[in-house]
Parts: structure tokens; C-alpha cells; sequence
């Protein structure tokens, strides 16, 4: 009786009770069996068997746990209790739950956050004396869980797992391993921080267009293949998770019919989406760059399903758009309805928007700054709309380089966009072309129609068209020792009574195939090429002046030009005219010019 308490004997026994503790405020273990051992001032309890009813969830099997008393004579007494337990997925959370733990409620999460089996090993330090000072109390578990289901971990979506880890300590809770959300692969980590707000998803995610209908987002775009991306979910409460989606495109083939660009899987790009997972999804940043493309702009789904609109406030592609574009939705099965305003669109790319190209296009409208039929002539201020019937087709307003006003129609013949344009002053027609200096004219109209995969044959055609600045005609007349001529496009103008033209637009150049200018007082014929790319000039024609009674012979010329003419050319550049006549020319007849022209060149394919 008088040992001393260190010096206590070694005792161990074993029990079989119908109930037991083992640390209140845990739940019963119930049908036990375990074991008790005291030596050298440590006591042990171990349970071999048992289970324990959890508040949600069922019964938890707690063979394996122990109670340690490390020394039960020390001034400061204090318990560990290891805990192996087995049971349901809700079972295993709501033990967690309890107190002195709280780790659910402390995330804000649901006990029955996911359904399946667990198996839980973990432990918790604690003084046996009260109150317990903050901070006394330690822990860590970790738990393995299968067959896992759960339509709370991403609220909103469906996710399941063969298996996932489950780690808990002081600083934080989370889940982890490779998931389907809502049949979309992943390798994904829930994680709650204790004392902050909300819980975040992170995730390795295949971007696929699985992926996409798992979010329910939809973009104005089909997918094919899979790209490396990662993903992350912010969950506050009360509010819909928010989302961010980011990959390099590599392995996904990209094609987006609405403007005609697709991305071959084997190249990269950038493809970044930020937004809600709320009902419908909300992109509120949509950016996607990759050879071709780059573009900015938000996405708003319909409910129900589908897109309602995407607003791009900028699209650049493939060096032909470049605006802001609005994509809106139609109903499920219809086209998108394209708008652009602003920026800029070459007549040569039209046919891509809206997938015209497919057959599957929405109407469109064009509020545009410039539309470029070709290199030189710039639509300003265009505003048109038009139909996708057969190809785009539809009016136009517009001014030709800011200057004269025009209307316009664009048609689709054998897939690809022409466009005819007629004005109400040839002469203002002129000063917006930079062609002369001040003329004055009646209509005008300008037809291209698509040839082959890329040029237009083009027709102009005036009536009525006077000009009293043009120095390149002057410089003409000037070296035709034309005198009356010289002075009288100094004074009232030289007239013309009609002018006509053919001519054919290609990547490189205009070739004017044949032109005629005649009016009273003179008659010019002209052919030869512009080349756009280096602004190089190469012309030939004929200058017949009096041209009312020279070209009575007109049968043995060509139009615009008399009996009697000079020829002469233009060549250098654009910016500096050189002229070149030859007055001698006067004294052959027609007949004998044509022996000796030459053929009309081709700088397009040339400088091509």
C-alpha cells in the first residue's frame, strides 16, 4: 500500500463489454471486446472489436482504435486517441463533426457531402484536465473512400470517384484523387482552410468537349481530341461558384464555324475562361488566341441550354476581320445571328462568317469603320444586312474612303461574295480615289464578281463626268503639245460622256484589261496594271484629241481612241507619276497602233 505511485506493478487485462467510451463526447462502441494495460505510470486501452452507432450514416467498425495515457502521474496529464474506423462516407464525416472536432460545420460543408464507404485512421492529442486552454487539443486523420458519389462538392454537378483520399488537421480539410464530373475525367482537390470562407476545387482536367457539357458552357465552336488543362472552383456560400478554366489547346482540333477558322490539334494556343457555374453558366471573361485567331469577350448561356450570346469586344482572324463581334442565339438547332460593328472586314473573307461557309449561317449585320473590297478601295462607314440564303446577299450604305456617299449590293455567286456599288457623282468618285484633284460627274456603278478562288472581274462604267484637276492627264496632254486641252482642264474641266472599264482585282494588283474615256473634245484609251504590293504603275494608251471629228474611223481603233492618236504610258509609282508620250505617234493610223501594242502585263502574278 505505501508503493510509491511510479512504482506501480504491470497489469494487463482483457474485457468483453455490451458498451464502452473512449472518449466522451464520441458515440458508444458497442458488442467490444479490447484490451487494458498500465505499466510504469502509462495506461493503454485498446479496443479488438466494436462498432459505434455515427450520428448520420450508420454504424462505423472501430477495431484498432486505442487510448493513450503516456503518464498518468505527470503535472500536466494529457491523452492521445488513435482512431481506425470503417464505415459510410456520411458516418465517417459526422464523427468528424463532433465535438471538440467540428470539422464539418467548421467548413460550412454537409456531413452527407458524398456517399460510399471510407476506411479512417487518425489521431487527436488532448489534456484530460478543464478547461482545456486554446490551442490544446492537436489532430490529423486521413481516410481512404470508395465508390464515392456527390452532388455537393461542386455544387450543381455530379461527381464520382473508384477512390479519393480525405486529409484533416488544425490548418485545413480536403479531398483529393482522380474524379468524373459529370463524366468528364479529372485528378481533382477540394480544399477547406479552417477560419476562411468557402472551399476551392483544383483540378487536371482534359479540356474536351465532355468537359464543356459538364460545365454547361456553351461556345460558339465544336471541339474534337483533348488538351491538358487545369481548373479551379471557388465556393462561397451563398453565391455561385466561380470558376477558371485554362489550357494550351494542345491535342484539341478546334472548329468555329461562326467565323470560319479552325486549329488543327497538333498546334498550341491559349485558351483562358473565367465565370459562374450558376443556372444558366455565365463566362464573364472568354479569351482564345492560337494561329489565326485572337479574341476577347463573355459568354451569357440561355435557359435551358445553349448559347444566348457571345460579345466578343475584340476578334482578329486570319489578317481579313478584325471588330467586335456579337454572336446571339436563336433557339436550339438555329444559327447564330452575327453582328459586327466597328474595326474592319475584307470582302474577300465575308463567305466565313456566321458558317456561310457550311451551309449553317444565321443574318447578318455589318456596322463597320472600313470594308475593304480590295487593296485601294476602302468602304468607310458601311452599314449593311444580309441574308444567308444561298450565300450572303443583301444592301449596303457606305462611303468610298470617307468621301462620296454609295449604296451597295453584295451577292453570292459560285461561293464567294461580289459586290456592286453605285454612287450619284463619278467626280466625288474620283477625289475619294485620290484620282483627281476636283471633278464633277453624274452616276456611277461598279460591279466585281467573283472569279476562280480568289480574283474579281470588275466593270466600271460613268456618265457625264467632267475634271478640272487631274496632273497626270495634264502631264498626258502636256507632252501631246495639246494645248486648248492643257488650258481647259485648268478652266471649265475636260468632259467626258462616258467613261467604261474592265479590269480584274487579284491578290497582287488591278489589271485594267481595257478602259475608254470619250467626250467631244478628246478620247482616251488606257490598259496596263497596278501592282498593290509595291505601288507600281505600268500603262499604256492612246490620247485622241478632237476626238468628235477623229473618231468618225473609230471602226479601226478601239474605243475611246481616233484615227489619229499618241500614245504614251505611265509608269513609276504612285506616289511620283512618270509619264512618257510619244508625239510622232499622231502621224500612224489606228490601225497601225494595234499592230504594235503590247500585251497588257500582269504585275499580280508577277510580284506574286
Amino acid at each position: 500500500m505505501g508503493r510509491s505511485p511510479g512504482r506501480c506493478r504491470p497489469a494487463f487485462a482483457r474485457w468483453t463489454f455490451a458498451a464502452c467510451r473512449n472518449c466522451p463526447p464520441l458515440p458508444l462502441i458497442e458488442d467490444s471486446e479490447g484490451f487494458v494495460e498500465i505499466t510504469a505510470g502509462r495506461l493503454g486501452i485498446g479496443v479488438t472489436k466494436g462498432t459505434a452507432t455515427a450520428p448520420t450514416g450508420g454504424p462505423l467498425d472501430m477495431a484498432g482504435s486505442t487510448f493513450t495515457i503516456a503518464d498518468m502521474h505527470g503535472p500536466a496529464v494529457g491523452a492521445r486517441l488513435d482512431l481506425q474506423a470503417e464505415g459510410t462516407i456520411p458516418a465517417m464525416l459526422s464523427v468528424l463533426d463532433l465535438p471538440p472536432f467540428g470539422y464539418m460545420t467548421k467548413a460550412n460543408v454537409p456531413v452527407d457531402l458524398a456517399d460510399g464507404r471510407a476506411q479512417m485512421q487518425g489521431w487527436v492529442t488532448f489534456p484530460l484536465h478543464t478547461p482545456m486552454p486554446a490551442g490544446s487539443v492537436d489532430f490529423a486523420f486521413s481516410a481512404a473512400m470508395q465508390d464515392v458519389t456527390s452532388d455537393q462538392i461542386v455544387p450543381g454537378k455530379h461527381l464520382t470517384s473508384n477512390v479519393l483520399s480525405v486529409d484533416v488537421d488544425r490548418a485545413h480539410v480536403a479531398v483529393s484523387g482522380p474524379v468524373q464530373l459529370n463524366g468528364a475525367d479529372a485528378t481533382a482537390r477540394w480544399q477547406h482552410n479552417f477560419g476562411t470562407p468557402g472551399s476551392q476545387v483544383t483540378a487536371d482536367v482534359a479540356v474536351s468537349d465532355a468537359l464543356l457539357q459538364a460545365l454547361a458552357i456553351e461556345l460558339p465552336l465544336t471541339t474534337s481530341g483533348a488538351a491538358p488543362g487545369q481548373l479551379q472552383v471557388d465556393i462561397i456560400p451563398g453565391a455561385p461558384p466561380a470558376f477558371s478554366l485554362t489550357s494550351d489547346l494542345a491535342g484539341l482540333a478546334i472548329n468555329a464555324g461562326a467565323f470560319g477558322w479552325q486549329k488543327g490539334a497538333a498546334s498550341r494556343g491559349n485558351l483562358q475562361v473565367t465565370g459562374t457555374l450558376s443556372t444558366p453558366a455565365q463566362v464573364s471573361a472568354l479569351t482564345l488566341s492560337a494561329p489565326g485567331l485572337d479574341l476577347r469577350g463573355q459568354l451569357a448561356m440561355a435557359e435551358g441550354g445553349g448559347l444566348a450570346e457571345a460579345r466578343f469586344d475584340r476578334i482578329q482572324l486570319n489578317g481579313w476581320l478584325n471588330s467586335a463581334m456579337t454572336l446571339t442565339g436563336q433557339g436550339q438547332g438555329r444559327p447564330l445571328r452575327t453582328a459586327l460593328r466597328g474595326g474592319s472586314v475584307r470582302l474577300s473573307g465575308l463567305q466565313s462568317l456566321g458558317g456561310a461557309t457550311t451551309g449553317n449561317a444565321g443574318p447578318l449585320a455589318l456596322r463597320l469603320d472600313q470594308f475593304e473590297v480590295f487593296d485601294g478601295l476602302v468602304l468607310t462607314d458601311l452599314s449593311g444586312d444580309f441574308n444567308p440564303t444561298g450565300g450572303y446577299s443583301g444592301r449596303f450604305t457606305a462611303r468610298i474612303n470617307g468621301g462620296v456617299a454609295v449604296e451597295g449590293a453584295v451577292f453570292t455567286q459560285n461561293g464567294r461574295q461580289g459586290v456592286q456599288i453605285t454612287g450619284a457623282d463619278a467626280g466625288a468618285l474620283l477625289q475619294s480615289l485620290r484620282l483627281s484633284g476636283a471633278a464633277r460627274g453624274e452616276g456611277f456603278t461598279l460591279t466585281l464578281v467573283p472569279d476562280g478562288a480568289s480574283d474579281y472581274l470588275g466593270q466600271f462604267s460613268a456618265r457625264g463626268l467632267r475634271i478640272l484637276d487631274a496632273p497626270a492627264l495634264a502631264q498626258v496632254l502636256d507632252a501631246a503639245s495639246v494645248l486648248g486641252l492643257i488650258q481647259q482642264i485648268s478652266g471649265q474641266g475636260v468632259v467626258f460622256d462616258t467613261v467604261d472599264a474592265t479590269f480584274r482585282v487579284s491578290p497582287g494588283g488591278v489589271t485594267l484589261l481595257s478602259s475608254a474615256a470619250v467626250g467631244p473634245g478628246l478620247g482616251i484609251s488606257l490598259d496596263g496594271a497596278y501592282s498593290t504590293r509595291d505601288a507600281v504603275l505600268d500603262f499604256q494608251g492612246v490620247v485622241s484629241p478632237v476626238y468628235f471629228l477623229n473618231g468618225i474611223g473609230q471602226v479601226m481603233t478601239r474605243p475611246g481612241e481616233g484615227v489619229f492618236g499618241m500614245t504614251f504610258t505611265l509608269g513609276g509609282t504612285a506616289g511620283q507619276v512618270q509619264v512618257a508620250a510619244n508625239p510622232l505617234s499622231l502621224l500612224a493610223p489606228g490601225f497601225l497602233r494595234e499592230i504594235f501594242r503590247r500585251p497588257v502585263p500582269d504585275m499580280t502574278r508577277e510580284s506574286g
